[in-house]
């Protein structure tokens, strides 16, 4: 029954059954709980107001980013990309998949799955946090060469920054 309601207004079951655990609607619906889910449905299906809510609650970029990066994840999933992103050395695999066999009770094979696929995640996010992406400061040459030319680098400027990087 609960699935044919959240399908009827746009939901899920587990949505539905947190509203009422959290008393908003009764468990047997009456019209009036009926109106809202409509009403909240309508609602939630409108990516302004998602936007305009997110970016009220959730003040810094940063925050709002990992909200949006982790929203699909599972629990050891979460509990695995930040392990990976906030560590100070080199994470081993076999150890990492053990501990959230043991934590998260998972079989060693489902666990060792989701640390591989979280460890590709967490080093493509690195990658993305490098140096002249996403609006963060380039070093000079570059950035010099980059409103010289529309975003392209002279052929001096690569050999200046090659030789400044190898240290000719």
């Amino acid at each position: 029954m609960l699935e044919e309601i959240a399908w009827e207004y746009g939901m899920t079951e587990a949505s539905l059954r947190f509203l009422i655990r959290r008393g908003i609607i009764q468990e047997d619906l009456t019209e009036k709980n009926l109106d809202f889910l409509s009403d909240l449905g309508k609602i939630w299906q409108d990516l302004a107001w998602l936007k305009m809510s997110l970016r009220r609650r959730i003040k810094s970029k940063a925050l709002r980013e990992k909200f949006i990066q982790e929203l699909d994840l599972t629990k050891p999933e979460r509990y695995v990309l930040n392990r990976y992103l906030n560590a100070k050395w080199r994470l081993s695999l076999d150890q990492l998949s053990k501990e959230v066999s043991f934590y998260y009770r998972l079989p060693e094979n489902v666990a060792r799955g989701i640390v591989m696929k979280m460890r590709r995640r967490a080093y493509m996010a690195r990658y993305r946090q490098k140096p002249g992406k996403n609006g963060q400061k380039m070093p000079q040459v570059e950035r010099q060469a980059a409103t010289r030319q529309g975003g392209r680098r002279s052929i001096e400027d690569q050999l200046a920054a090659t030789r400044n990087y190898f240290g000719f």
